[in-house]
């Protein structure tokens, strides 16, 4: 009797074993697949990518680093210039490093004034090398007393003690860096320095009327973008001006000209630069315009080129617009 309870007793332990060895197997099983094969969360995707895939992804090239990455004195990177914005107006030379020389008559208030327009003025037309900027009691007045600034191959000169400095507003202080800031653009587009020589009265570089104009135009749409003033306020004053002069443009082509005295190659450059702007190639043109200059053609050839339109065909057309221009404003 005691063999079949034995035999039974066997089978029992061995059916229990069974069953536990069955069930451990099963669980070392599921633990197997979870182990290769998990269902990640979408935060666990997001945070497990591998370190350097993530530097890949938004870390930029060196290239693209020293592009933009540049010291205080370096005009920050410049963007493409639009029909409307004179900004990026010169090509990308060299990184213009700036020296100022100011003395203790120089306040702060003006020093900032300056920096402000050469900050301006290198953002908008992009550097265009080394150069000094001097202002204080140290740097004599012009005898006429008329000037506010000048500009020469790298170097810019405030006449600060002068009655126009002076009496200046901030945003006229502002933009008279700027516009001698775009006088050294057109040195460095041009090549050419202020021992060049004269094509007949004429500077190689062009007429008096347009090296300034387009210098006055190009300073006062900087400050005006900046916030500084309303260009239809400064527009409006040039017009009003304009009604003083009773010659035409083409009277203002040299430095000697007896008209010049009458600062006419700023009013009616301005208006005439602006005519240019308006119908005939945007600002993109003023730079071609240079550019050729700089490759050795004659200011007429350049003109003609980058406006699409000759001096000849421009003066009657302009003094009609100017006409036109002058008559509404007076009415």
């Amino acid at each position: 009797m005691k063999k079949p309870f034995a035999s039974f007793k066997m089978l029992v332990i061995a059916c229990l074993l069974s069953i536990l060895v069955m069930t451990g197997c099963g669980e070392t099983a599921g633990n197997s697949a979870t182990a290769v094969s998990p269902t990640p969360s979408p935060a666990a995707s997001t945070t497990a990518a591998p370190v350097a895939t993530t530097l890949a992804a938004t870390t930029a090239p060196a290239t693209t680093l020293a592009a933009t990455t540049a010291p205080v004195t370096t005009a920050p990177a410049t963007t493409a210039i639009t029909q409307n914005s004179p900004a990026a107006l010169a090509p990308a030379p060299p990184a213009s490093q700036v020296t100022y020389h100011f003395d203790p008559s120089f306040s702060a208030v003006e020093q900032d004034q300056t920096r402000r327009g050469i900050d301006l003025a290198q953002k908008a037309f992009g550097p265009v090398g080394p150069f000094t900027v001097e202002a204080g009691s140290n740097v004599n007045t012009p005898s006429s007393g008329e000037m506010f600034a000048q500009a020469s191959p790298g170097e810019i000169t405030i006449f600060s003690r002068g009655q126009p400095w002076l009496d200046a507003s901030d945003y006229d202080r502002v933009s008279t860096l700027v516009h001698e800031y775009f006088h050294l653009v057109q040195y460095h587009l041009t090549n050419l320095g202020d021992d060049a020589e004269s094509v007949g009265d004429i500077l190689p570089e062009g007429p008096l009327w347009f090296s300034e104009g387009t210098a006055e135009y190009l300073s006062y749409q900087v400050v005006a973008r900046n916030g500084l003033v309303q260009y239809d306020k400064i527009r409006k004053e040039k017009i009003a001006s304009a009604q003083e002069y009773t010659y035409k443009l083409k009277d203002i082509e040299t430095d000697g000209s007896k008209t010049t005295s009458e600062s006419g190659e700023y009013v009616l450059g301005f208006l005439a630069v602006e005519y240019l702007v308006n119908n005939h190639g945007g600002e993109q043109a003023i730079i071609n315009y240079y550019k050729e200059i700089g490759k050795g053609a004659d200011w007429k050839t350049a003109f003609n080129k980058s406006f699409g339109i000759s001096i000849v065909s421009f003066y009657p057309k302009f003094e009609d617009y100017r006409k036109d221009l002058l008559s509404k404003s007076g009415s």
